[in-house]
Order: C-alpha cells, then sequence, then structure tokens
C-alpha cells in the first residue's frame, strides 16, 4: 500500500475521522456536499530511497508526507489544536507496522503551521513528516 493509505488507515485508527482525503483537498464553496472541515494528506518529493548491499531495489523508502488540515470559517483553533496531536501522535511512530507495513520513523520536519485564510474564511494549517518505510513493501 503506498504511504498516504497506510498514514490514513493509523490516523483513522486513532480517532481522526473516516473521511480523510489522500492527495487532494475539496476545493468547493462552501455547501452541503462539500465539508469545511477537512484532514488532507498529500506526498511531496523528498530524499531518495536508502539502498544497502545485500537487497535489491530500495531498502528503506523514504517518503515526504504533508498533513494539511482546512477548517469552518475562522475555525483556526479547533483545526490548531487537532493538528498538533496529530503532529506528536506521528512524531511518536518508531520501529513499528502501520497498515502491516514496518516505519522505523517517521520525522517531524516542520511544526503545525498556518496559511492564509481562503476566500470563505476557512483556515489551513499544515505540517511535514518524512516517513521511513520498509521499501520492499508494494
Amino acid at each position: 500500500m503506498p504511504v498516504l493509505d497506510d498514514l490514513g488507515v493509523f490516523l483513522q485508527t486513532n480517532g481522526f475521522g473516516d473521511d480523510i482525503c489522500l492527495g487532494f483537498i475539496p476545493q468547493d464553496a462552501p455547501s452541503s456536499e462539500a465539508p469545511d472541515e477537512v484532514l488532507a494528506l498529500f506526498e511531496l518529493g523528498g530524499p531518495g530511497p536508502e539502498l544497502t548491499h545485500d537487497i535489491p531495489g530500495p531498502a528503506v523508502e523514504v517518503a515526504m508526507v504533508q498533513c494539511r488540515w482546512r477548517g469552518s470559517p475562522w475555525g483556526y483553533a479547533s483545526i490548531r489544536g487537532e493538528a498538533g496531536t496529530a503532529f506528536r501522535l506521528l512524531g511518536s511512530v518508531a520501529n513499528q507496522e502501520i497498515n502491516n507495513v514496518f516505519y522505523r520513523q517517521i520525522l517531524l520536519l516542520s511544526s503545525p503551521h498556518a496559511l492564509p485564510n481562503d476566500e470563505w474564511n476557512r483556515p489551513t494549517v499544515l505540517f511535514e513528516i518524512l516517513c521511513y518505510r520498509d521499501g520492499q513493501s508494494p
């Protein structure tokens, strides 16, 4: 499974809801069809994999991921609290399986920080992580 699937399952298992967007965020105007409050995960360009002499191909995949929350209009405090909780949870991952894939570590690259509100005054908070996972996993 790709890293976004793994992290989506991990965050859902730890109480972050069932509607985590993997690789996209709804850009619609606020309506009953497009939720304001969204957690989205995005793969970013990162360093190359770790190679070892006795394993053909990548031994350790090093995937960079952005965790991004969008909140309800003027709802910064709510999403900042949720992002902080996820930040601490993901930063505690070391030598464990997530979604049947071994993760050596999740390294926090930035603290949660805000972007300017969108045109509907919905705040955005995000942070980036590096995921060191088994490079032989699908």
